[in-house]
């Protein structure tokens, strides 16, 4: 993690999952997801990666950020007071081996580490990517990250993962190692941008690569912001436009249900149509991302 929290004995660093025991840090939240359910993969801020396909989603308790409008914020932002019974008790024990067997008998080709951060419980992540791959018929593994992460798990990450939804928080955009890492992510491996807060026309759009898919996403009151009916920004079609006109290839309005239409650049053909969770896509002079 970026942050580098300094953890004291019998306590947890500021995700609440990284744990000082007796001078040895310990995970107790590894091999415990809180949260796992097979779902529509394009459901998720990835229109671009075997879209339409099934996907198992896998979160532990625990998060290095506390976003006011989180929400997932019932496991992310779990903070129990003894993590180690608290895990054994309340949730199922799932090794590496045991996600990658669900994701099989599921007839799932796609395992993604979502609801919370990955980057809190990296080594579980990459364990299982490490097995997927060795599987006869590969699974494919993905992370929905906040990109905090430090530059040297960024391209462990990058090495090791087949997919990265990376997620731009209303927090930390001065923050530089955030595109730092989203270069390491797009260099390397498939990867979707999603960017949900509320003055989204401030975000500096011109640092992000122009050839790989946007996603811009509403945000909806809950957890803190739970009673803020104006939280939400305004429509995002003239921002879209404006993101056209500046050449970026692939921008898409999360938050809008209507039928949604990407266009080649060079002949004009339809080349992908979205709606909501389905998205189809067709190939024409020019190669289409993912």
């Amino acid at each position: 993690c970026i942050k580098k929290c300094t953890i004291f004995n019998n306590l947890t660093g500021q995700c609440s999952v990284r744990l000082n025991k007796n001078g040895k840090l310990v995970l107790p939240v590894s091999n415990y997801p809180a949260d796992i359910k097979v779902d529509v993969v394009s459901r998720n801020p990835l229109s671009h990666y075997y879209p339409n396909q099934k996907v198992l989603q896998v979160g532990t308790i625990g998060c290095n950020m506390c976003c006011d409008f989180c929400n997932s914020w019932e496991i992310s932002q779990d903070r129990p007071v003894d993590l180690e019974d608290y895990c054994s008790l309340n949730f199922k024990y799932q090794s590496p081996e045991q996600i990658v067997q669900r994701a099989q008998d599921s007839l799932v080709g796609l395992i993604l580490f979502t609801v919370n951060e990955p980057t809190v419980i990296a080594e579980y992540v990459l364990k299982v990517a490490q097995l997927a791959h060795e599987q006869t018929v590969h699974i494919k593994v993905g992370i929905f990250t906040n990109g905090s992460m430090s530059r040297e798990l960024a391209e462990e990450f990058a090495a090791n993962i087949d997919f990265v939804i990376f997620d731009f928080k209303p927090i930390d955009l001065d923050s530089q190692h955030l595109f730092d890492n989203l270069k390491i992510f797009t260099e390397r491996t498939h990867t979707e941008v999603n960017i949900s807060f509320k003055n989204s026309r401030q975000f500096p759009f011109v640092s992000l690569p122009k050839n790989i898919p946007i996603h811009l996403t509403q945000i909806k009151p809950d957890y803190k912001l739970i009673n803020e009916d104006e939280y939400n920004d305004k429509p995002f079609d003239e921002l879209i436009q404006m993101m056209k006109e500046s050449k970026f290839k692939y921008v898409y309005d999360e938050s809008s249900n209507a039928i949604q239409y990407i266009k080649c650049q060079k002949c004009g053909a339809v080349i992908v149509t979205k709606q909501g969770g389905s998205v189809e896509i067709q190939h024409c002079c020019s190669k289409t991302y993912g």
